[in-house]
């Protein structure tokens, strides 16, 4: 891919951050959260294109059985086949572990079939982008930083974007562990939710990719519950994954963020960072979804552990 010669300017609204010796630790810790997510959303939508959704003010949606769920997707991206809503996550080399909320995932995946099944949508998706920033050696504190320092580092420091679509995504979610735990930056127990948790060695395997797809998603050890990988082994592992979740037919490609142009914000420009993007051919897209939309409650509630919303609002499709 040849450099682009173009300059994307992105201007992330944050909230203002101040230093480590001011105010409650429990208020910088959230403001500094909050801006990372603005922040690598953002930049994301930057990239890639899509309209980025205000942060905490999603659609409430009041499902047919009366149950009012509120649905975030960070970006969604329009297109004439369908939709496509983004979750963006992000998390330092020193961490090692990727959280994403059950509840989350319960409207991502329903949407996903409202979208294809009742609405006709021919390739609606649903993708997972997952940046990595920091030192491996070394925890960054951000919300030790005024606003302007926190830009500067995650200018510095972005190393990684892994793109997984929804398939790849719901396989790294069926080899995870279920755990509750409260939303980043607050005191309160009653905000105690569950996630689920997996192991970015996983999602370090996927960046690195130097073994074909098939053989990083046959390897126990890579996954942060490999007893739940083993139990998806019992079920006749070679039909769920391929012929359900056509693993096998994805493809990925790698570059540098630099290819798509240079990323500025003001004067600032990033260090380039590595991106790797997972992807399915147009007519094993439409497999998938096929696929998904017949068995979609036994991936969900069997291998994925969370409620199917659009089997308990609209039943089985075909």
């Amino acid at each position: 891919m040849e450099k682009a010669a173009r300059a994307i300017n992105f201007m992330p609204v944050l909230e203002e951050q101040t230093n480590r010796y001011e105010g409650d630790i429990w208020i910088r810790r959230s403001v500094a959260g909050k801006n990372l997510g603005s922040f690598y959303t953002s930049l994301y939508a930057a990239l890639f294109g899509g309209e980025v959704s205000p942060l905490f003010k999603g659609r409430h949606d009041v499902l047919p059985n009366g149950e009012l769920r509120m649905h975030t997707p960070d970006i969604i991206k329009e297109s004439y086949a369908g939709a496509t809503e983004t979750e963006v996550k992000s998390i330092s080399l020193r961490d090692n572990r990727i959280s994403i909320s059950r509840e989350q995932l319960e409207n991502y995946f329903n949407a996903l079939l409202v979208k294809y099944c009742l609405k006709k949508e021919k390739y609606p998706e649903f993708e997972l982008g997952v940046f990595r920033y920091g030192n491996p050696h070394k925890y960054v504190n951000l919300h030790f930083y005024s606003t302007e320092q926190f830009m500067n580092i995650l200018f510095k420091s972005t190393h990684e974007l892994v793109i997984m679509p929804s398939n790849l995504a719901l396989f790294s979610f069926m080899c995870s562990r279920h755990s509750p735990r409260n939303r980043a930056g607050t005191k309160s127990e009653t905000k105690c939710t569950s996630y689920h948790r997996y192991d970015s060695k996983f999602l370090s395997s996927l960046a690195n990719a130097k073994q074909p797809i098939d053989y990083l998603l046959s390897v126990p050890f890579e996954y942060d519950a490999p007893e739940a990988f083993e139990a998806l082994s019992t079920r006749d592992r070679a039909d769920i994954l391929c012929d359900k979740l056509l693993i096998d037919k994805l493809d990925f490609k790698r570059f540098s963020s630099e290819n798509i142009g240079e990323v500025k914000s003001g004067e600032s420009a990033f260090v380039p960072f590595r991106v790797t993007q997972f992807f399915m051919q147009d007519k094993y897209r439409q497999k998938w979804l096929r696929q998904f939309a017949k068995h979609h409650r036994y991936i969900l509630e069997d291998l994925v552990g969370v409620r199917d919303l659009y089997q308990e609002n609209h039943g089985v499709p075909f």
